[in-house]
């Protein structure tokens, strides 16, 4: 009895680490059987069966429990278990009914011996629920994510924005409390989406009070530091005018402004960049770092630049759509502030049953929300998880980049191609793998299609040429992306906004923008009519009109019904047009908007190019 429980008590104490390791040993030759149990501390006769693989539920230092055996080696099964989670780090997870198709084809193209539908040429449930408990995988609801975001995060972006702030901080040295991130949000009056409750098991619809189907959205700008200071927001109502009750119960120190689409726009970013100076006593000598996403309101804002430079307020746009993860108020304040907002909506509607949420209520209830989660803690963990304080470009691992892999490209190799027909290189390895699925993979769409028959058990020699799962189903990848100049030109990146060069490129910009918008509405404005009264004499004496009628130019700013009783001066008589009935034709100047007559601009009644006065070509 004492012999048989120390037995079983020795049969326990090894474990799979230790005989690998002595397996190891024996194949190296640098020891025995028994000098390697020992050393090792696994039993002598089951090392010996293992090394001459006389096991038959055993493979090298593993070994299968049980009567039911794994249908795919452990080397082959470790290989689709890293394609599953791969194909989810890059956005492209797979279903459970592609899984099951996958491992039928794997097992097919591999010649491994297997229990799975041939009719329907999928794996079963049980190996599903078996292989997904065995690896620690399980059934997630993915969350939707663009394709823009997925591009746009990828390794180049985040270290050209991570260089540019060490400089910054190199050169100004900011502490935490002058660094700060600032971002907009909407808020409803009907929650977007309600909180869990209780219910009966087995009913089938549970619903959760609203104020109405849609609600009105107020936009809410916030703005934080790493050291947990926040500035009092600023609230945006959809409405023209402002009332005193909409700023009723807002939190302490808020600004509160109106526009009648209630979203944010180039003026009142101002008028919250005048709040944020104010709030932050910023000054050249006592420097500030404002970090912001690449909105219109925030890029192309260059009275609110102008304003920054005197303030000595530095502005860091970050790169785009990567503000999911690189923007602190994203990734811990406004999950929090949601779901707080959510929480005092639904008490509201508890306490006052019958009644629904108004515009007036907005910034009570948001202003709750906002005091419960504007908590020095979430603001140093914001920060903190993107890097941005303490700096440290680390944080973002490998597999936060592979959503990116499948859009990336390698430049050409090959000096003839040019860079506006640069296409991403595919290896022939991966052209060969896409050829085959055309021909051998099952897709969904397509059950009937043919593929190879199963044949029987391969032998051992066969093992060792085991066809991966990202042979048969390769990872995707970008193909034939032409790239254009262009388009790289335009796309946004991470800048300093206050910078002299980004400033001189926006008023240029802008320049071109304006004069650009000013020709395209001169040539859509200028229009050639008959005068008014000599078509008025032709008509009423019944005379023939003549062949060459004079014609005029008028402008299209106002309702072709006002268009003739428009009055003008000529630029060079004087004369009006109303008292004007020559029936000479008019033309405006296409830079200071003058109009005068064709005779005295010294044009032609038919030219239909643009017309300068003198006096502009002078200046």
């Amino acid at each position: 009895m004492p012999s048989t429980y120390k037995r079983k008590t020795d049969r326990q104490s090894w474990s799979e680490e230790a005989m690998s390791r002595a397996l190891e040993a024996l194949r190296n030759g640098t020891c025995g059987y028994l000098k390697a149990a020992k050393q090792f501390n696994v039993p002598k006769s089951t090392l010996e069966r293992r090394f001459k693989n006389k096991n038959k539920q055993a493979l090298d230092h593993s070994k299968q429990l049980g009567s039911r055996k794994l249908t795919f080696p452990m080397e082959l099964e470790k290989q689709l278990v890293d394609y599953v989670k791969n194909m989810e780090a890059m956005l492209y997870g797979r279903t459970t009914r592609s899984i099951r198709s996958l491992a039928y084809q794997i097992a097919v193209r591999n010649n491994i011996v297997h229990h799975f539908n041939n009719e329907t040429k999928l794996a079963g449930w049980h190996w599903l629920h078996s292989f997904l408990k065995r690896n620690n995988l399980s059934l997630r609801s993915p969350e939707a994510t663009s394709a823009a975001r997925a591009q746009g995060f990828n390794r180049e972006a985040v270290g050209s924005f991570f260089d540019i702030l060490k400089s910054l901080q190199e050169k100004h040295n900011f502490p935490p409390s002058r660094i700060f991130n600032v971002d907009e949000t909407g808020i409803t009056t009907v929650q977007s989406r309600p909180s869990k409750i209780i219910a009966a098991r087995g009913r089938k619809q549970v619903g959760s009070l609203t104020s109405a189907e849609r609600g009105e959205l107020t936009t809410v700008v916030i703005c934080m530091s790493p050291s947990g200071i926040f500035v009092p927001p600023m609230l945006i109502f959809p409405r023209v005018r402002m009332k005193p009750q909409f700023a009723d119960g807002t939190p302490p120190g808020s600004l509160s402004v109106c526009h009648k689409s209630g979203w944010m726009q180039l003026e009142l970013f101002e008028k919250w960049f005048d709040h944020f100076v104010h709030h932050t006593q910023t000054s050249k000598s006592n420097p500030v770092l404002l970090i912001l996403d690449g909105h219109k309101t925030h890029t192309q804002n260059i009275a609110t630049i102008e304003k920054a430079r005197q303030n000595g307020v530095t502005i860091l746009c970050l790169p785009p759509h990567t503000s999911h993860r690189m923007q602190p108020l994203d990734v811990s304040f406004m999950g929090p502030l949601t779901t707080f907002y959510t929480q005092e909506v639904e008490i509201w509607l508890r306490n006052h049953p019958g009644r629904r949420i108004t515009i007036n209520e907005v910034g009570s209830l948001f202003a709750k929300a906002y005091l419960r989660g504007s908590t020095p803690l979430n603001a140093i963990n914001g920060f903190k998880k993107t890097g941005l304080y303490p700096l440290d470009h680390t944080v973002f691992t490998e597999d936060m980049y592979a959503a990116a892999l499948p859009t990336s490209y390698d430049p050409p190799q090959n000096n003839d191609s040019t860079e506006n027909d640069a296409v991403a290189a595919v290896s022939p390895e991966m052209e060969d793998a896409m050829e085959q699925i055309q021909r051998d993979f099952v897709r969904e769409s397509t059950p009937d299609e043919q593929i190879i028959t199963q044949v029987e058990k391969p032998s051992t020699s066969s093992m060792c040429n085991l066809i991966s799962p990202e042979t048969i189903a390769p990872y995707p990848k970008a193909k034939n992306v032409k790239l254009s100049k262009k388009k790289v030109s335009r796309k946004g990146k991470a800048a300093i906004l206050t910078s002299t060069p980004y400033k001189e490129e926006l008023e240029k910009s802008l320049v071109q923008k304006n004069r650009k918008n000013n020709a395209d509405k001169m040539k859509t404005n200028r229009i050639t009519f008959k005068n008014k009264n000599a078509a008025n004499n032709s008509s009423s004496k019944g005379k023939k009109q003549e062949s060459n009628v004079t014609k005029a130019r008028v402008s299209r700013t106002q309702s072709s019904s006002s268009e003739s009783d428009v009055d003008v001066e000529c630029l060079f008589c004087g004369n009006n047009y109303s008292k004007d009935h020559c029936g000479e034709g008019w033309i405006m100047c296409c830079r200071c908007g003058k109009w005068a007559h064709d005779e005295c601009a010294g044009v032609e009644s038919d030219d239909d190019d643009e017309f300068t006065c003198d006096i502009c070509l002078q200046k």
